[in-house]
């Protein structure tokens, strides 16, 4: 049987036929045609093997390098190695994809080195652990030389927001939570850390020394309320914070931020190699309107179609390249406070309308920054109340948290802030291990309120934060639940005492990656 260039023909049985020139031509060309099918259908099923890359790749002792993955598989959590040394975590995204920065360690030999990405699962970080498994490999070459000195301060210019970037004090939970007496005690700050009712003075106790974690974990620090006053801060020219955050309050802050001396900051941070973070929030008045989900109550600006076309000019500000350091993103920061009535899925179905439209709001925020911002991995922001208390009747508190599980799932990890006044070591603790069975966590900003506590509240209550909570035990457990990154509100504290300064100095430069 043959094809003569129309349809199949059965030779004659007696007789067979001998094939003409013009049988063949139609013959070979069929098998032409078939190939050209099947080879692009093989193409298209081949699965990229993970692989990284490291730029540069030739560079000198105590200087950091990028370390890119591509082709893992989404959402794949992991951390890059040096020579079997643990070094930073990475988080791949939704297209296999990742990008983190690495410091080659000072004492580094000359010569070759290997660099290698670990994949783990929530449980797995030690080599030794099954979980853990060398998944894709490069080298790199430590030359002689010095590394670069830290970075030089960029030339700060104030900006003229309308709206200063500030976040909101920790608001009340909704009016049918349990009583005060079901929330866990508040922590109150020691004797020996109070620096005295002058905002200047500065704590009795000598400030300890943190000590390495026996378990090797580092997390990112960053710190800002602005990414230029972040960069010339004194705690970042000392010690590695290698994440600038900056705060997008609402409309009247795009034409600024967006502006071209700021994206020229914005660029020369990514060349210097910082990961920069982006904070989105909103104070608009709380009405009752209509949306995509039915009649809701809360603020209007965040469900809007203005929303989503200001998120995209503020990721083409913000877009770095995709081989470069991040650009984490925080978007609705304390999104329980939106609604009319805060921190409870249903009080009203008013309330539940509105979260339903901001879940699907967020979504789309995701996919913006992937689309416009190659570099970009997105989260939705918490406030660090929520496991305070829990009212299941109206999935309020904890009961809350399950109800945008999906929604925390079409980001690229998930973020909280640290804002109380008496103490935030126990809303860290529980939010970290609360938020961590829905993928990696970063504590977005944490500051004690200065709206409603003095400057002497604010700095014994920081201090307080972060000797309980910067040492080796408290990183371990942290780390282990899924703590990735830690970005400091601003540095008034560090100011005000040079104890604090020297213990939050010691503690980054021991903990810090």
């Amino acid at each position: 049987m043959f094809w003569d260039g129309t349809r199949w023909v059965q030779p004659e049985a007696a007789r067979p036929r001998r094939r003409g020139v013009g049988d063949w031509v139609a013959t070979g060309a069929m098998f032409v045609v078939l190939a050209l099918i099947v080879v692009p259908l093989s193409a298209a099923t081949a699965v990229a093997s993970p692989a990284i890359t490291v730029a540069p790749t030739s560079t000198v002792a105590g200087v950091g390098v990028t370390v890119s993955g591509s082709g893992f598989p989404k959402n794949q959590a992991g951390y890059v190695a040096l020579d079997g040394a643990s070094g930073p975590a990475f988080h791949a995204n939704g297209k296999g994809s990742f990008a983190v920065v690495m410091k080659v360690p000072a004492k580094t030999d000359t010569g070759s080195h290997q660099v290698a990405a670990h994949a783990v699962t929530k449980s797995g970080r030690q080599s030794s652990s099954p979980n853990d498994v060398v998944v894709a490999s490069t080298t790199i070459t430590v030359t002689s030389g010095q590394a670069d000195p830290p970075p030089t301060p960029t030339p700060t210019r104030t900006p003229a927001p309308t709206t200063a970037p500030v976040a909101t004090p920790r608001p009340t939970v909704a009016p049918t939570a349990p009583a005060a007496s079901t929330a866990p005690p508040t922590q109150t700050a020691s004797a020996t850390s109070d620096p005295g009712p002058a905002a200047t003075a500065e704590p009795t106790a000598t400030a300890p020394t943190a000590t390495k974690s026996p378990s090797g974990a580092r997390l990112i620090f960053g710190l800002g309320s602005q990414i230029e006053g972040a960069r010339a801060a004194p705690i970042t020219q000392q010690a590695p914070i290698h994440m600038l955050s900056s705060w997008y309050n609402g409309p009247n802050d795009l034409g600024w931020i967006t502006d071209a001396w700021h994206r020229s900051i914005y660029q020369d941070a990514y060349g210097a190699g910082y990961a920069l973070h982006l904070i989105t929030w909103t104070d608009v008045p709380e009405t009752t309107f209509s949306a995509s989900t039915g009649t809701v109550c809360g603020r209007a600006y965040p469900l809007s179609d203005q929303w989503r076309d200001d998120m995209r000019q503020l990721a083409r500000a913000f877009a770095g390249s995709a081989g470069g350091p991040p650009l984490y993103v925080t978007l609705f920061t304390e999104f329980q406070t939106y609604p009319c009535i805060d921190s409870a899925w249903s009080p009203s179905a008013q309330v539940t309308n509105y979260y339903q439209a901001l879940i699907a709001q967020y979504e789309q925020g995701v996919a913006i920054f992937h689309q416009y911002a190659p570099n970009a991995l997105v989260s939705l922001g918490w406030g660090g109340w929520q496991t305070r208390f829990d009212n299941p009747s109206i999935d309020a508190g904890r009961s809350m948290i399950p109800h945008f599980a999906a929604a925390m799932g079409a980001g690229d990890f998930v973020s909280f802030q640290a804002m109380a006044g008496d103490s935030n070591v126990s809303d860290i603790q529980s939010m970290t291990a609360t938020l961590g069975a829905y993928g990696p966590v970063m504590l977005a900003h944490h500051m004690p309120d200065g709206d409603t506590n003095s400057r002497a509240v604010v700095d014994a209550t920081f201090y307080a934060d972060v000797q309980t909570l910067l040492t080796s035990a408290s990183i371990s457990s942290l780390a282990g639940d899924g703590l990735f990154a830690w970005s400091f509100l601003n540095d008034q504290p560090m100011r005000d005492s040079s104890a604090v300064f020297s213990f939050v100095k010691s503690a980054v430069t021991t903990f810090g990656k």
